[in-house]
């Protein structure tokens, strides 16, 4: 009876000290401690509110792709889109997205930053009209209300578009309508938007109707780069030359772990969007779903099959540079060769 007391009460003062940490067993308490990876802190800045757009870096987090790379990525959602670019500039991010012409711009106005990747592959500007508006080629906007965000490049986008197309400029109505262009088409304000984007408007025009939302059959959508503009990256990955010259290895770690997440995203896209939704509930399915699928037709190319996912073109930078400095969107020439790079993609 006594020895079963002793046993009793030396096995509670053992977990007791175990579990207090006075003594530090190796069979345990060292190697557990041993076996837990070393995370470095990265963090990484969204342009806007996060939608069904962002999918693939929500799945390179939630499925464990960064860790495997030994990276811990806080997601930072910016006040606007403009301040995603000035956080990674100042350092306050390591990383984050930003748009190939706000990085062009950036890098004419003296500010460091580098495309490190491409997140799509085309420009997601165009003109959209619902079907029943009749206009299926650029001529027949003449006689129409066009409605345009009055974004400066996307503006000078639209009227080149006019231009190069040989449209009678005087015979087509142009209104800003800022970020209200669908329901300015919705509600018969305008008969055509003049630089919506496909993962968003098309799908929200859809949805409005009680249409999926990527049914292509409901609206005619006239792709910039389709029409004569210079093809152009959308949003890219971008870090700062700061950054890049004290920890390249990190950039390569992010994005060999986005990388991975993207490429399961695009082979599994129904459940790359619920892994978005748990994240983010507040998003509509059908709207988020809608958008990734969108994505999933801009994120690959000729280039990224013979060059991997991410995979950057220096002539389409030299072309989109060369367009904004003709159109005076910037006042100086950029060097895009500083401006991005493939170096640290996997498949470089």
């Amino acid at each position: 009876m006594r020895g079963n007391i002793r046993t009793r009460c030396f096995v509670t003062i053992a977990v007791l000290v175990v579990s207090l940490g006075i003594l530090d067993f190796p069979g345990l308490i060292g190697s557990a401690a041993a076996q837990a990876p070393r995370l470095d802190p990265l963090k990484f800045t969204f342009l806007f509110r996060p939608t069904g757009s962002f999918t693939s870096f929500i799945v390179s987090q939630d499925r464990g792709f960064f860790r495997e790379q030994g990276l811990d990525v806080t997601f930072i959602v910016p006040g606007s889109p403009t301040d995603a670019l000035k956080l990674v500039a100042s350092g306050e991010a390591q990383m984050g997205l930003a748009h190939s012409t706000d990085t062009i711009l950036s890098r004419s106005r003296g500010v460091p930053v580098v495309s490190v990747a491409t997140n799509h592959q085309f420009g997601m500007a165009g003109v959209l009209a619902p079907v029943e508006n009749n206009i299926r080629t650029p001529k027949d906007l003449e006689g129409k209300t066009v409605g345009i965000t009055g974004i400066p490049a996307n503006r000078v986008m639209f009227e080149e578009f006019l231009k190069i197309q040989k449209v009678d400029t005087t015979k087509v109505r142009t209104i800003v309508v800022g970020f209200g262009g669908l329901p300015a088409l919705l509600e018969g304000r305008t008969q055509a938007m003049g630089d919506a984007i496909t993962f968003s408007e098309p799908i929200g025009l859809n949805l409005a109707r009680g249409k999926d939302p990527n049914n292509h059959s409901t609206y005619s959508y006239m792709a910039f780069y389709k029409y004569g503009l210079p093809r152009y990256y959308t949003f890219g990955i971008i870090t700062s030359e700061n950054f890049l010259a004290s920890s390249p290895k990190l950039v390569q770690q992010f994005l060999r772990g986005w990388e991975k997440g993207l490429e399961w995203s695009l082979k599994n896209p129904e459940e790359a969007v619920d892994m978005f939704l748990k994240r983010y509930p507040s998003v509509k399915r059908p709207q988020a779903l809608g958008a990734w699928k969108a994505i999933l037709e801009i994120s690959t190319s000729d280039e990224t099959k013979a060059h991997g996912l991410g995979w950057q073109d220096i002539k389409v930078w030299e072309k989109q540079a060369q367009f904004m400095l003709e159109h005076k969107l910037i006042k100086s020439p950029v060097d895009v060769s500083k401006a991005m790079t493939n170096e640290y993609l996997t498949n470089r």
